[in-house]
């Protein structure tokens, strides 16, 4: 049975997390690379979210038994082969998949230019992905 806690303590930990990258969103770019601090908050929490996401997209996968993902790139490519995401945002979901490897494992220094758009790329994504699973998953009430 699908844990509606588990997705819901999940999507409420995003979603504070995504008022902290709106508000870094809305710093000028080069505000930004010059802020360690919001570079720092920016990483924890785009791996914080990613995290969410990953963990909520397993939940799922392991609930319909779609298999075992063999990397958490394809948890999200698991979720749109089965419709448990509509069309959209499969790329940029994948890549936050990514991104949250380079920001674990730190297998490469991560730029802040970078960071910055990945950032104002991501936001639309991840608001893309709430709505869809608390409306197919989650408690509609807020």
């Amino acid at each position: 049975m699908i844990n509606k806690v588990i997705i819901n303590d999940r999507i409420a930990r995003i979603r504070k997390l995504l008022l902290k990258l709106k508000q870094i969103r809305d710093l000028e770019e080069k505000d930004f690379e010059k802020d360690y601090d919001k570079q720092l908050i920016a990483e924890r929490s785009l791996q914080i979210v990613a995290q969410a996401i990953l963990d909520i997209g397993n939940h799922i996968i392991a609930h319909h038994g779609w298999g075992k993902p063999e990397s958490y790139r394809q948890i999200i490519t698991l979720l749109y082969q089965n419709n448990a995401l509509s069309e959209g945002y499969q790329k940029e979901l994948e890549g936050l998949a990514s991104l949250r490897n380079i920001l674990v494992h730190d297998y490469l220094s991560l730029k802040p230019d970078i960071l910055y758009k990945d950032i104002s790329n991501g936001i639309t994504a991840i608001e893309f992905f709430i709505k869809e699973i608390i409306t197919k998953y989650g408690d509609n009430h807020e």
